[in-house]
């Protein structure tokens, strides 16, 4: 089965990453028309935040990550998580909360998560600007502040994977 990505989740970061502003009239109908409780694919889904991407700078796309994850909160705080550590340690259930169907190879990976500092690799799908705001947002939305980001290409098992670690206090 090829990837598959839930109506609300697609909804949700399509929107945040469009802003209102209706640089993709076709792509926000679309989106405006999905049902949040069904399932898309996941082309479709990287197509859509990489050329968004491509359109807005960079820090922006930073931004709109973060505020994804200081959005989904109160949802995190309800299923446990209670820190960064915590949330960043289990990384892969909180992306397997909207996506379903990936190759192993696409599938994010926590290397580590210790006091104050996470190492998570990710498939090289995603836009790494958007990846990069998502993990920023989960030290944030704990009251957190970022003290360093770094996001590396490296090869694993044959296949290209974002490498991000993120530091903290």
């Amino acid at each position: 089965m090829a990837g598959q990505v839930l109506g609300s989740g697609f909804q949700f970061v399509i929107r945040s990453l469009l802003g209102g502003e209706l640089l993709f009239p076709d792509l926000q109908a679309r989106v405006d028309a999905m049902d949040g409780a069904a399932w898309y694919d996941w082309g479709e889904y990287v197509a859509a935040t990489k050329g968004i991407a491509e359109v807005l700078v960079e820090a922006t796309i930073v931004h709109v990550g973060q505020e994804i994850m200081l959005t989904a909160r109160p949802l995190l705080e309800q299923q446990g998580f209670a820190s960064p550590e915590a949330l960043l340690g289990d990384w892969r259930r909180v992306f397997e909360s909207n996506v379903r169907g990936l190759d192993e190879s696409q599938l994010p990976v926590t290397i580590a998560a210790t006091d104050g500092r996470a190492t998570v690799d990710y498939g090289v799908e995603l836009p790494p600007a958007l990846v990069e705001g998502y993990l920023r947002g989960a030290v944030l939305m704990f009251g957190r502040r970022v003290e360093s980001f770094t996001r590396t290409v490296v090869s694993s098992n044959g296949h290209d994977r974002l490498r991000c670690t993120v530091a903290w206090r």
